[in-house]
């Protein structure tokens, strides 16, 4: 009985929808998507309000990830409009034709970003960058990306911020260990890290 009447609901929904937000079949997949979300909640227990209140935290959670992703995207795009990206690259190829030592550029430039800035940010910042040198380069392209998370995440635990090294400290239940400690542990693991 809830079945039917929710795909008959659904199939009204499909049908009422204007085609300029999205086609037929969309319409119809959207539909599916919102009856198995309800089937899933009503299952579990979620009653109205409940279904509400999950659906305004999901999207509290995923619209700043959505607006971070369009201004980078915009951001990225204004950088290669602007002619931004080459004269950048040409300042790291004017240095040096050598990948090694244009590598070795980038790992420092994500260190000290990673000194004050927190990593998403890094990785929106650099990326439209730094990814078509590396392709350029004959780099692999997942190969860097990996690499290049390991750096920033390592520049997140330089000093003087180490944004990383004051969330250990808050995660540590002991009381009385200090900052300088936690810096003074890293100096053994960092140098290892960047191998």
């Amino acid at each position: 009985m809830c079945l039917r009447a929710l795909r008959k609901s659904c199939a009204r929904y499909s049908r009422i929808s204007p085609p300029s937000i999205s086609t037929s079949p969309e319409s119809t997949s959207n539909s599916r998507r919102i009856a198995c979300a309800a089937i899933v909640g009503w299952v579990k227990g979620m009653r109205g309000r409940q279904f509400l209140d999950a659906i305004y935290s999901a999207g509290k959670t995923t619209a700043p990830i959505m607006i971070l992703l369009i201004t980078a995207s915009m951001y990225s795009r204004f950088l290669a409009m602007a002619g931004a990206v080459n004269i950048i690259q040409g300042v790291f190829y004017d240095v040096s034709d050598n990948p090694a030592v244009i590598i070795a550029m980038i790992i420092a430039a994500w260190l000290v970003l990673g000194m004050f800035v927190d990593s998403i940010s890094i990785i929106l910042l650099t990326v439209p960058i730094f990814a078509p040198m590396a392709e350029t380069m004959g780099l692999n392209p997942l190969a860097f990306a990996i690499f290049g998370i390991l750096v920033i995440e390592a520049g997140l635990l330089t000093p003087p911020f180490g944004l990383l090294v004051f969330t250990v400290k808050a995660a540590v239940p002991d009381p009385t260990v200090k900052l300088g400690e936690i810096f003074a542990g890293l100096t053994s693991w960092l140098p290892e890290q960047m191998m």
